[in-house]
This record gives C-alpha cells, structure tokens and sequence, in this order.
C-alpha cells in the first residue's frame, strides 16, 4: 500500500510483484538483522558485567562469622531519644571496624 496500489491488483505472474515482495521480504530481513544486532551488543554487555561481577566476589578457604547482640537494646528504646540510639550504634560499628583494622581481616556487610 505504499505505492497506493494492492498486491492482488497485479497480475499473479508479473515481475514488478515479484521485485515488490523480494523489497519488503529485504527490508523485513535488514529490520530483524538490527534489532538482533541490538539484542547481541546488549547480551555481550551483560556477559561483560557478569564477569566483572564475578571476579569481584573472589573465593576464602576459611572464614569466620561474627554475630553481634546490643544487650537488652529492646528495653533501651523506649528510654532513648533516637538521635542518642544512633550515636551508640555509630560508635559500635566505629569500634569493629577499629578491629578490622587493627587484625587485617576482611568483612562483608
């Protein structure tokens, strides 16, 4: 319908509806060709990501866990201004990481 004319106006055996079908099948193919060209650029960007992830995480032959409780912190709550709970859980994390430092070890938070 581009031309204003309808395929089925030209006769079955014409060489012009053959050249128009072979165009559009063309144009359709180089249509497909980019966006798979798209899909693969962004499949390779993903894989690249996924390394670059994957090198990150590294692998420990030992490791140890550290799980730490704020004794009776339920009950500090309700006594506390909030400002004055999160300088004391400041202070806390400001001390492990003090550890961390001191001993050269790793942490994952």
């Amino acid at each position: 319908m581009q031309f204003g004319m309808r395929l089925t106006a030209m006769p079955l055996h014409d060489a012009t509806r053959d050249l128009i079908l072979l165009n559009q099948q063309r144009l359709t193919d180089v249509e497909v060709n980019l966006q798979l060209e798209a899909n693969n650029e962004q499949l390779e960007a993903l894989a690249k990501d996924l390394e670059d992830e994957k090198r990150k995480t590294g692998e420990y032959e030992q490791a140890t866990v550290m799980f730490s409780d704020v004794p009776n912190f339920q009950s500090i709550l309700p006594h506390s201004k909030p400002k004055d709970i999160v300088q004391m859980l400041n202070d806390l994390f400001h001390r492990f990481d003090r550890l961390v430092v001191k001993h050269k070890v790793g942490t994952c938070k």
